[in-house]
């Protein structure tokens, strides 16, 4: 098994990327063909599922569940709210193929329900092996760069090595520790790889060698802790998120 399938493998990595996708196309423009070309907004709701789910292929996805009520997704025409009967098929699958582009299932059980004799895992497995041309998706939505194989085991070996450790501050010692569980992804211009942890957790040592635990949520001192173990990841070419 390659690194990078184990790296995709988990799913709490797995929910964050399908947090990080929804952040990005929760809100947007579809065009559908009707009598011509037709602009229609729409707008996902904040009531939503994040979950992974195994397809076909034996290997598990991020998925998005949509709440079941019918009304879930707000389309708009000219700015006014439209229930786009005509052509609601048509406008879920181009929002789907937005998804998918980032390998996310976008998950809508009302539209196998209205669709009896489908099994969802069967279409939805088939659509996310679909070779579509790049050319037919939206161009404004680009695939953000992926981090290779040899950068992901890159990241893997310095944060293990970083996840803990102590520090001066202030006349002060203080440890942290980084989450097991993170982000990797690759910023869009400067191609710098970023890591993201779930959490992070300081603590103060006192005198007599007690540990004082610094609670959340973040402050000044808390930032300038982030710098200072910020700065032994960039030491090694990794810029460390640390936006808890």
């Amino acid at each position: 098994m390659k690194f990078s399938e184990l790296f995709e493998s988990t799913e709490d990595v797995l929910i964050k990327r399908a947090k990080h996708v929804y952040s990005a196309l929760k809100k947007g423009v579809l065009t559908v063909e009707c009598n011509g070309p037709k602009k229609i907004s729409y707008s996902l709701p904040n009531n939503v599922e994040f979950k992974t789910i195994k397809l076909k292929d034996g290997k598990s996805y991020p998925c998005i569940e949509l709440p079941e009520e019918d009304d879930e997704i707000e389309w708009l025409e000219n700015g006014k709210k439209t229930n786009c009967t005509d052509y609601t098929g048509e406008l879920f699958s181009l929002l789907n193929l937005r998804f998918i582009k980032f390998k996310v299932v976008l998950l809508d059980y009302n539209f196998w329900i209205e669709h009896p004799g489908h099994d969802y895992i069967e279409d939805i497995s088939q659509v996310m092996g679909v070779k579509y041309n790049e050319e037919e998706l939206d161009e404004s939505i680009e695939v953000p760069p992926q981090p290779t194989e040899k950068q992901l085991k890159k990241v893997k070996s310095v944060y293990t090595a970083l996840k803990k450790g102590s520090f001066d501050f202030m006349g002060s010692k203080i440890n942290y520790k980084l989450s097991e569980n993170y982000y990797v992804e690759i910023s869009k211009y400067m191609n710098n790889i970023i890591v993201d942890p779930d959490d992070v957790a300081y603590t103060i040592v006192t005198d007599d060698n007690r540990e004082i635990k610094i609670e959340k949520p973040e402050t000044i001192l808390t930032k300038k802790l982030g710098q200072r173990v910020s700065e032994r990841f960039k030491q090694f070419g990794i810029i460390l998120s640390l936006n808890l």
